[in-house]
Parts: C-alpha cells; sequence; structure tokens
C-alpha cells in the first residue's frame, strides 16, 4: 500500500507543469518559452496583464512568470488584481526585471510576488525560483529532456536509444521495460560519445494503463557515480539549455 501511495506521489510530481509567461517584448518573451520547455515546462503567453487576466478567465496557470515593464499595466499592477479574484489569487506570480535597482525588487516582494529574477534570465536561477514557488518540495538541481542510448541491463552492448528527462542526480527513462520499487540496476549511459557505468535504483514505476495519458517509464536515482561523469551530465545540461537560444534585446 505505501508502495502504490508512493507510486501516485511521484507520478503527480512528473506530470508537466503549466507555466504563463507575460512578456511585451517579443524577443525575450520566445527566449524564455525556449528555456521553460527544455525544463519540461508546458508554455503558455501573453504580450500584456490585460491578456494574461483574459487568459485565466478561461485556464488557470499553475505559475505565471511576468516581466515586471509590459505594456499598460505592470506586472506588479497584475499581481495586484489577481489579488482581488478568489479564482486567480492562489496562482504565484515570479517577477523578472532587467533593472539594476535595487528598489524594484523591493518593490516586487513588498507587492507578494512568489520570486524574484533578474534578466537575463539563468536557466538554473529561474529553474530554483519556480520550483521553489509551486512545489512543496523543491527540485535542488535542473533537469531536462533528451534523447540517450541507455543500457538497462548494464552489459557491454550498445544499448538502445530511449527518451529521458535528465539531472544530475538521476533520469525519468520511458520505456516499457520497467522494473520494481527499489530495484538496483547496473547501467551505462551514453553522452558525447562517452559512456557512463552507473549503479542505480529504481524510485518509482509504472507501466501501460496505470495513469492515463501517460507513456510507461520508470524513474532512477543514481546510487553510485563518479564526480568526472557528474560533471559531464553537469556540463551536457547547461550545453542542452543554451544551445541554439539567443536572448536578443
Amino acid at each position: 500500500m505505501q508502495q502504490s501511495a508512493n507510486n501516485d506521489n511521484k507520478a503527480v510530481e512528473n506530470q508537466k507543469r503549466f507555466v504563463l509567461v507575460v512578456d511585451s517584448n517579443t524577443n525575450e518573451l520566445n527566449y524564455t518559452i525556449m528555456l521553460l520547455q527544455r525544463l519540461e515546462y508546458e508554455v503558455c503567453t501573453a504580450n500584456s496583464a490585460e491578456e494574461a487576466v483574459d487568459f485565466m478567465s478561461v485556464a488557470l496557470p499553475d505559475i505565471i512568470i511576468s516581466d515586471v515593464a509590459l505594456d499598460g499595466k505592470s506586472g506588479v499592477s497584475l499581481i495586484s488584481e489577481m489579488k482581488h479574484s478568489s479564482r486567480m489569487s492562489p496562482v504565484p506570480v515570479i517577477l523578472v526585471s532587467s533593472s539594476p535597482d535595487q528598489a524594484i525588487e523591493k518593490h516586487c516582494r513588498d507587492a507578494g510576488c512568489a520570486g524574484f529574477v533578474r534578466k537575463p534570465l539563468d536557466a538554473d536561477e529561474l529553474y530554483r525560483a519556480v520550483q521553489a514557488a509551486m512545489e512543496p518540495t523543491p527540485r535542488k538541481t535542473v533537469r531536462i529532456g533528451a534523447y540517450l542510448t541507455v543500457d538497462l541491463t548494464g552489459a557491454q552492448g550498445g544499448g538502445t536509444l530511449h527518451p529521458v528527462v535528465l539531472s544530475e542526480n538521476g533520469m525519468f527513462i520511458r520505456t516499457t521495460d520497467t522494473k520494481p520499487i527499489d530495484t538496483r540496476l547496473p547501467i551505462s549511459v551514453m553522452i558525447r560519445n562517452r559512456k557512463m557505468n552507473i549503479n542505480a535504483s529504481v524510485i518509482y514505476s509504472y507501466g501501460f494503463g496505470d495513469y492515463p495519458f501517460k507513456e510507461p517509464g520508470m524513474g532512477l536515482k543514481f546510487e553510485k557515480i563518479g564526480p568526472e561523469d557528474k560533471d559531464l551530465i553537469r556540463t551536457f545540461i547547461v550545453q542542452q539549455l543554451e544551445q541554439g537560444i539567443v536572448e536578443e534585446t
């Protein structure tokens, strides 16, 4: 029974969160969209506070990331308007600004923002802010979606290309070859033409039909991994996040 409850919690945790990004600058808006998508979030957008309010009359996001300086009403005004709505007020808002003025951050926090991040946006800082604002147990490391060659048997074969969600501490792997919770696996992962042998354990697992609209797969925690391999994973994640994204102002 306990394993089933843990599995339910992990399944909910693994669902993609829905982020509404509000920014009047098209280039910065597109940059934020690409960054969040690579961080495994679902993203919708609005170009103004007014558009954001109209959007929320139809659907509520899990969180809002809004620039302070918008065309029309400001990001701070958006928070103020949301506070007067029982429907919108529970949605946390992270405000972002390119201004170095410390008074702006204080003004935003006094207004009730759930977090404040300066532009240009840093992926790790933004991820931590989003996690802290809406997750009961925030993740401490960035995770990204990727396709990697993984051998779940730890054998010397070539392995199979799998869609995964990778962090430096573990990964979720989409596969029909799932294992029971607490199973220990010697796996191999190929990153940047380097094969890493890692001892992992299954922390959650589900197959076809366990959860509607979800592919089968399992979450693996890296139990034993060398410092060089961990550094390689961290570097790979940063490069994947930044590849092809250029923020223009």
